[in-house]
């Protein structure tokens, strides 16, 4: 049986600031042999694929929110973000280049030859595309997510956000799953809550999830690689898929003090 030195893991990713708070948090205890990171998907694909599954009108109150609001919470955050960073000293570096393959996409040919000459004992995945059931049935060894929500209840983005919106700190987390065929609906491996101050934000949340996830990979993946985990009971609640908040919904929240 292999232990975590010997073990071949490799990250599936953006290459973005959590990514790299990620990784740089994790590197000592959890060895990456390589990170494939994909080109994120074209804005104009994704308002085609949301207008198509939420409307238009309720695309549009999103689109609004990012650009009037999450724009202007982003430049107002730096100085908290820095502060962030800082006290809790995490990383933005960019990732070592001589370990990255760059592709277009998680569900390419390109990308399921690679994991085949690569042959990982695990595959770690933040901020990609959802992969296909087709991909998914070409890797033989685990493959887990990280997840900035509590699972099934908050299930697709700012899960920390919704949680707060919905006066629910208590489900207001990370989750560090097993990935299926479906949206955020793997079996849980490890979850773990933060506690946001009165200065953080809709844009700082995932800031304080990521380094509760950090902590918790560092817990599981040893116990994945001896195969001496266990999965976690699902907590008690309705499984729903959220999205971003339209500029309506951000400001009915904000006025219940939800930032």
């Amino acid at each position: 049986m292999k232990n975590i030195n010997e073990a071949t893991i490799i990250l599936v990713c953006t290459d973005c600031e959590y990514t790299r708070i990620l990784y740089h948090g994790i590197k000592e205890d959890i060895p990456i042999f390589r990170i494939i990171t994909e080109r994120s998907v074209s804005k104009k694909v994704l308002i085609k694929r949301r207008i198509k599954r939420l409307g238009l009108w309720t695309t549009t109150n999103q689109l609004f929110f990012q650009v009037m609001v999450a724009s202007l919470l982003r430049k107002l955050s730096k100085k908290k973000v820095k502060k962030i960073l800082l006290a809790r000293k995490l990383n933005i570096a960019p990732m070592p280049v001589e370990k990255i393959i760059g592709l277009s996409s998680v569900n390419s040919e390109e990308f399921s030859r690679n994991i085949k000459s690569i042959r990982p004992d695990l595959i770690l995945v933040n901020g990609t595309r959802i992969i296909s059931t087709q991909t998914l049935s070409t890797i033989s060894c685990p493959i887990i997510n990280v997840h900035v929500g509590i699972t099934p209840l908050y299930r697709g983005v700012h899960g920390a956000y919704w949680a707060l919106a919905n006066d629910d700190p208590e489900h207001c987390g990370v989750t560090i799953h097993a990935i299926d065929k479906g949206i955020d609906t793997g079996s849980i491996l490890a979850q773990d809550i933060i506690s946001p101050g009165k200065e953080d934000n809709f844009i700082t949340y995932p800031y304080l999830q990521f380094e509760k996830a950090i902590q918790l990979l560092k817990e599981i993946v040893p116990q994945i690689i001896t195969n001496s985990f266990s999965f976690q009971k699902a907590p008690i609640g309705l499984s729903k898929l959220w999205y971003h908040p339209t500029i309506w919904q951000y400001l009915y929240n904000r006025f219940k003090g939800i930032k």
